[in-house]
């Protein structure tokens, strides 16, 4: 199917990924959200999206908000789909290179994606390219099986 292993996995598991693993997306998503200043409602970047249940999420709370949501996956991302409001930019791609114009975000997020990266120094150069002079990045990932 995929010569990458990770979007290997995930292609299998997207169809039941939000069941199987439901409290640990939302101790994730509950931990991001309380380091979040939604106050101001610019434009938000979920690097590595998934399934789209943050975006979900932040919608419920400031639905003005302008939120992409990217994604190496197709397969997540088409659970996402389903999820969201078609007003939502969902886009397959890498945090290698992302791909928007520089200063193109006031909020970058990333759960539970940041230790698929392969090579996280350049997501890091690609996030702070995309970010607006004082935008701010917030990661929670619990894990380092593939870092």
């Amino acid at each position: 199917m995929h010569s990458d292993p990770v979007q290997n996995e995930y292609a299998h598991l997207a169809p039941w990924y939000d069941r199987r693993f439901s409290s640990y997306v939302n101790a994730t998503v509950q931990e991001t959200m309380h380091r979040l200043d939604l106050t101001s409602h610019g434009r938000i970047l979920d690097l590595g999206c998934g399934t789209g249940t943050l975006i979900q999420r932040l919608l419920h709370l400031t639905p003005e908000t302008e939120i992409v949501g990217l994604d190496p996956s197709a397969e997540m991302l088409s659970v996402a789909r389903q999820k969201l409001p078609k007003s939502v930019e969902l886009l397959v791609g890498s945090a290698d290179k992302i791909p928007f114009p520089n200063e193109s975000f006031d909020l970058v997020i990333s759960t539970n994606a940041f230790h698929y990266f392969r090579h996280p120094s350049q997501a890091i150069q690609e996030i702070k390219r995309v970010l607006k002079p004082n935008g701010n990045l917030v990661i929670t990932d619990w894990c380092d099986d593939y870092l």
